[in-house]
């Protein structure tokens, strides 16, 4: 296993599913209609995969996770 891929073994699987929402170039309010989820939630979801995974913005974090193969 990688190191970047080995950043996305505490990524619970809801943070998966919006981490691939993500890349599609979607929005907080976008994910959160179609979850049924508030966007607020979204936005926790989004700083925990920054922190879980070490990256320091959307645009890394989306990089790193194609480069893993998660997306």
């Amino acid at each position: 296993m990688n190191p970047v891929s080995s950043n996305y073994q505490n990524v619970s699987p809801r943070e998966l599913e919006i981490l691939r929402l993500l890349a599609k170039g979607m929005q907080s309010k976008e994910i959160a209609s179609i979850l049924f989820l508030s966007k607020h939630t979204i936005d926790t979801h989004r700083r925990n995969l920054l922190r879980k995974t070490n990256t320091k913005n959307t645009l890394e974090l989306v990089l790193s996770s194609t480069k893993a193969g998660i997306v």
